[in-house]
């Protein structure tokens, strides 16, 4: 994965950056980059979907049911969770329309677990 650099230069090549973490160290393959960005993606989409349905995650109350979307390994897990996960959702409704829709950008996120 590319970005660009704000400040064009003469020389296109060095308009060319890589990534990089807060350590300014680059991200160490193409691959791991877009996973990063595919997470980033399924949480937007995640708020937009929580967003739709009025819910809001209250981690402090384990009365309210919480649908999440996890990995383990390498296997993708919908189930009632115990801790908080990043792809969660008030019913399961809404988590399996998530699962059907995104199932692709979580399964690039893989890598990163």
């Amino acid at each position: 994965m590319r970005c660009f650099n704000k400040q064009p230069s003469n020389n296109a090549q060095n308009n060319v950056i890589s990534i990089t973490d807060r350590t300014d160290q680059p991200i160490p393959s193409n691959k791991r980059a877009e996973a990063l960005l595919a997470l980033a993606k399924l949480v937007e989409y995640r708020d937009h979907f929580n967003k739709l349905d009025g819910f809001k995650v209250d981690w402090n109350n384990p009365k309210v049911t919480k649908w999440c979307i996890t990995i383990d390994g390498r296997k993708v897990n919908t189930f009632l969770p115990t801790n908080r996960y990043f792809l969660y959702f008030g019913n399961k409704i809404t988590r399996d329309q998530f699962y059907d829709t995104f199932h692709e950008l979580i399964s690039q996120v893989q890598i990163l677990y």
